[in-house]
């Protein structure tokens, strides 16, 4: 019986629940402060009016250009409003001073994101001239044995969130300071928008052959142009991040990849990153996928093991790194816990954006070899 239950384990996509976004300042107070993005599993972004084109609520091809190849006018929608929105976003940005970027995980939808959120921007000295982005991307979502499935799934996914999606957001932001604030596979959106990734190599072959279906030049799909220097100070802080070290590596590593050879070279994150900190909790049985499987099947170990990320740190490739390891392990993986927990908030001491009053344990000590990142 427990077995039925087990393989009865269903999964979908994630999908917005507004019908539109950035909404302009004078109808919608909030809209002054901040905005709210959904990019799809191509880092697509939803239109205004998406569900026009759904099925209660859900594309039956689950992707917006997928969708668009039976519906005409829908591809067309989409290159306009993402033209619009990124441009909305840029005049969103212009007059802030400091723009925080909040990224959920995968296996979310908006109804678990959005409470983390809320407490992430409580706990932040937000003021009039600083803006927050909630940046949405289908990380799936399943119960039972549909959770393990969509793991794989969502690798990739967060991988094209972040070089098509939020990269495509970064680069409208010019001369700021910007925090992109992640949890769990957030934290390989957040990688993949700094430098293309490497990716699986069952991906390459699949993602290829459905974008020559799509109408336009997709070509470019899992290459797309470098993040330009907008002369920003980009700020990490990764909060239970499932990546590994394989999620560093240099696109050139693509070919030893898919050899399964080891990944020789840490890829470029650009100019701009100014910090990279994130929590370490050996107790996080989702890092540790349950059975100590934590360093297979897509590599989870570096906000597992603290020895993966001073690996990283210490082929001296990123300034500014610095992992905040738990007091003690403690066994969960929830957004909710995370964005309440010491290390995190010891993260926002330490990078000087904690509310004035929100009580913080510690301050980190950077480790002996650690080196801070030049200003600008």
């Amino acid at each position: 019986m427990a077995l039925a239950v087990l393989l009865g384990g269903c999964w979908s996509h994630a999908y917005p629940q507004r019908e539109r976004f950035l909404a302009p300042a004078d109808l919608d107070p909030a809209a002054a402060r901040r905005a709210e993005l959904f990019v799809d599993m191509n880092g697509t972004f939803y239109p205004d009016g998406w569900r026009s084109y759904a099925d209660r609520g859900k594309l039956k091809a689950g992707s917006l250009l997928d969708e668009a190849l039976g519906k005409p006018g829908l591809d067309a929608l989409i290159a306009r409003e993402e033209a619009r929105q990124l441009a909305d976003i840029e005049a969103f940005a212009r007059d802030k001073k400091r723009i925080f970027v909040l990224i959920h995980g995968f296996n979310s939808e908006i109804d678990d994101s959005e409470p983390p959120f809320d407490t992430i921007e409580a706990q932040l000295d937000l003021g009039p001239d600083d803006g927050v982005i909630r940046f949405n991307w289908d990380g799936l979502t399943g119960k039972l044995l549909g959770a393990g499935k969509i793991w794989f799934r969502a690798t990739a996914t967060s991988q094209l969130a972040g070089s098509r999606g939020l990269r495509r957001v970064l680069a409208r932001i010019k001369g700021k300071q910007v925090y992109l604030i992640s949890h769990s596979r957030g934290a390989s959106v957040i990688l993949s928008a700094l430098g293309n990734p490497v990716y699986h190599r069952d991906f390459i072959a699949r993602a290829r052959e459905v974008a020559a279906r799509w109408h336009g030049d997709y070509s470019a799909l899992l290459t797309p142009p470098p993040l330009p220097d907008g002369g920003n100070r980009i700020h990490a802080l990764m909060l239970a991040p499932a990546i590994g070290r394989i999620d560093f590596c240099d696109q050139g590593q693509q070919a030893a990849i898919v050899d399964r050879q080891p990944c020789g070279k840490l890829r470029d994150l650009g100019p701009q990153l100014a910090s990279l900190r994130y929590t370490v909790n050996r107790g996080d049985p989702v890092l540790d996928k349950f059975i100590g499987l934590s360093g297979k099947l897509n590599p989870t170990d570096f906000g597992l093991k603290p020895e993966v990320g001073e690996a990283v740190r210490d082929e001296g490739r990123y300034c500014g790194m610095l992992g905040y390891g738990f007091r003690e392990p403690e066994p969960f993986h929830a957004f909710r816990r995370y964005v309440r927990h010491e290390a995190f908030l010891a993260m926002l001491y330490d990078e000087d954006i904690l509310k004035p009053g929100v009580f913080h344990p510690f301050r980190m000590v950077p480790p002996p070899g650690w080196r801070p990142c030049p200003g600008r």
